[in-house]
């Protein structure tokens, strides 16, 4: 039989309800366990619906995203008047 693993968790002062509710349970490594297996079918079942074609979208729509962000940002440049400068 395999040897059991062991995931240690700290929670800072601002987490305190975090570990209070994980607390009340009646079996906190359940409880994290059950909550893992969740999230890991929920990111299967998420995976396994997109399609090739989906990732590609979503691949063209960050890029486009980031040349509009590019382009705001270019339009933005102020540069100092030179004008009144002596030849």
């Amino acid at each position: 039989m395999a040897k059991p693993r062991e995931i240690r968790i700290t929670f800072k002062e601002k987490e305190a309800d975090l570990y209070d509710y994980i607390q009340e349970k009646s079996s906190a490594s359940a409880f994290l366990k059950d909550l893992a297996k969740l999230e890991k079918k929920k990111e299967e079942i998420y995976l396994n619906n997109l399609t090739s074609s989906d990732i590609s979208d979503k691949i063209l729509s960050s890029q486009k995203t980031n040349s509009i962000k590019y382009k705001e940002k270019e339009e933005t440049l102020v540069l100092p008047d030179i004008s009144d400068l002596e030849d």
